[in-house]
């Protein structure tokens, strides 16, 4: 009786909707109606495990509980009539708009919480192949109403068809599939929704296409791992480059089907995913490859962390020649925001948390190629690349990249005099006179290069940086030298602090301040010769 008095409601909804178009909003009604009746349908037996036609070849029983037959064949008639009736109405030109969005929004709804209701959200073939066939027939309706015209009102009435049918595959994978297939498999629908836009004018695919991208960002972003258990111990080849590589192929190539059309926010958003999948695939594979596949392991040293300021420097460089070639703005961007990060890396990581001066990590045996040579001077070419590469854009950001090239220059040249004294780990051992002294020479001919060079390339920035290199080298002689040094080292040491120094105030006069210069400045004028 409860049935029937249901129907009879449904009918007299939709027939009073169907017969006059100003009380189309008795769809909305009929809607609410069903949905919460379904939603409140006690079943007696609710069977956790999957059910349908293939339950014999997984050893479960054929027949399914009567209670739940009852609910999923109720939930098909109605989802069949909802489908039915706003089709066939929109057929005409001058169907309400309620008529399609009832259409394709109500199947969609029904099969989703028949689904949960009768498996409990557990992975289940019937169902799939249920959500298979629902999406095939929303992909019929939206051909349908293209046929019947490209402009309004068959677009739109196209596009949600098509939207409903991308939306019921999208269930349909994620009924069947788990960990990375399902990562991959919606991922790899927007290609395929930009393939479509690009032979069928249907509006609204771009914002699928962004919304599934979004879907997917949060689901790795919830589980980075993806598919933990099956990654297994092979160097990079492995479920981690099948799980994001794939969906940044797919991102990217949807990005370049849509912009086609129209260069917008959602563009954006595909090419911003695509990027960020590269960049974590580049830490999860260095993560996997350098500890044996074991990516929770504890181990964390500068060996690892040099290899992934390399990694994004290079991603940042790459990106940054992409920008030159494309004009992209949001290649621009994350190619700042990966610079940034390097940097970031590089000051505290590298010259703080994992400085061998105070970790006793070893640096290897070897004099020049060991992981002083590894931490500090190939992210300093890597940085001088980046800075010769960002020229004329973002001068602060520039300026941040240059001072670190700079520094990271200082600290390998001063670690590396550690390494020749000192041998494979630098915080044991004392400091010695000659390691001392050779400090200050080091320091000395690091600041008269960076003068040289300031002149040679008339960049002020080198020679403010080379006079606080000397300024620092005078301190640490008469503080420290004075006290520390004895006999021939302390004089040479002084002796050679003068020698740079009237060599250094020789080139000020000479190409920095010539003479005649300040008045010319000063006035400001062309004294013609």
């Amino acid at each position: 009786e409860s049935l029937l008095l249901l129907g009879a409601a449904m009918l007299l909804l939709l027939a009073g909707a169907w017969y006059w178009r100003n009380l189309s909003v008795l769809l909305v009604w009929a809607g609410l109606l069903f949905g919460a009746v379904y939603a409140t349908w006690h079943i007696d037996v609710l069977v956790p495990e999957p059910v349908g036609p293939f339950d014999a070849y997984m050893d479960l029983p054929k027949q399914l509980p009567p209670a739940l037959q009852t609910f999923l064949a109720i939930g098909g008639a109605f989802a069949g009539l909802f489908a039915a009736a706003g089709f066939y109405n929109g057929l005409s030109a001058r169907s309400h708009p309620l008529w399609i969005l009832v259409s394709a929004i109500m199947p969609v709804l029904i099969f989703a919480y028949a689904y949960i209701r009768a498996t409990g959200f557990t992975q289940d073939l019937p169902f799939a192949l249920a959500g298979l066939g629902l999406s095939l027939a929303y992909v019929t309706a939206s051909e349908v109403m293209f046929k019947q015209g490209d402009g309004p009102p068959w677009g739109w009435r196209s596009g949600i068809y098509a939207a409903a049918a991308v939306v019921a595959l999208a269930l349909a994978m994620t009924i069947y599939l788990e960990d990375g297939w399902l990562t991959i498999a919606l991922a790899l629908i927007c290609p395929g929704l930009g393939w479509v836009a690009s032979h069928r004018p249907v509006p609204g695919l771009r914002y699928l296409a962004g919304a599934i991208a979004a879907v997917v960002m949060a689901r790795l972003a919830w589980n980075p791992l993806i598919a933990e258990s099956v990654i297994g111990a092979t160097p990079i080849f492995n479920w981690l480059l099948y799980g994001y590589g794939v969906p940044a192929i797919a991102f990217a190539a949807a990005s370049a089907m849509f912009r086609r059309e129209t260069d917008d926010r959602v563009v954006q958003l595909l090419e911003a995913a695509s990027i960020l999948c590269v960049v974590v695939l580049t830490g999860l594979e260095i993560r996997h490859l350098l500890n044996e596949g074991d990516v929770h392991s504890p181990i964390f040293g500068l060996w690892e962390q040099s290899i992934h300021t390399i990694a994004l420097l290079g991603l940042a460089i790459g990106l940054q020649r992409l920008y030159d070639r494309t004009g992209r703005e949001v290649v621009e961007k994350a190619a700042m925001v990966l610079g940034m990060v390097g940097l970031a890396a590089i000051l505290l990581g590298h010259l703080v948390v994992f400085n061998p001066l105070s970790t006793n990590e070893s640096i290897g045996t070897g004099r020049v190629f060991n992981l002083v040579f590894l931490g500090y001077l190939v992210p300093a070419i890597l940085c001088a690349v980046l800075y010769v590469f960002s020229q004329g854009r973002h001068p602060n950001y520039r300026s941040a990249i240059g001072g670190t090239v700079l520094l990271l220059f200082f600290a390998w040249l001063s670690l590396e005099n550690r390494v020749l004294f000192q041998g494979e780990y630098l915080s044991q051992g004392e400091t010695g006179d000659a390691e001392w002294y050779t400090y200050s020479a080091i320091w000395l001919l690091y600041g008269a290069a960076l003068l040289a060079g300031g002149i040679l390339t008339g960049l002020a920035a080198l020679r403010y940086a080379s006079l606080a290199i000397i300024l620092l080298t005078v301190a640490k002689v008469f503080l420290s030298d004075m006290e520390n040094l004895t006999g021939f080292l302390r004089a040479l040491s002084f002796i050679g602090l003068g020698g740079v120094l009237i060599g250094v105030g020789y080139f000020y006069q000479r190409f920095v301040f010539p003479r005649g210069a300040p008045e010319q400045m000063d006035t400001g004028e062309d004294t013609g010769g």
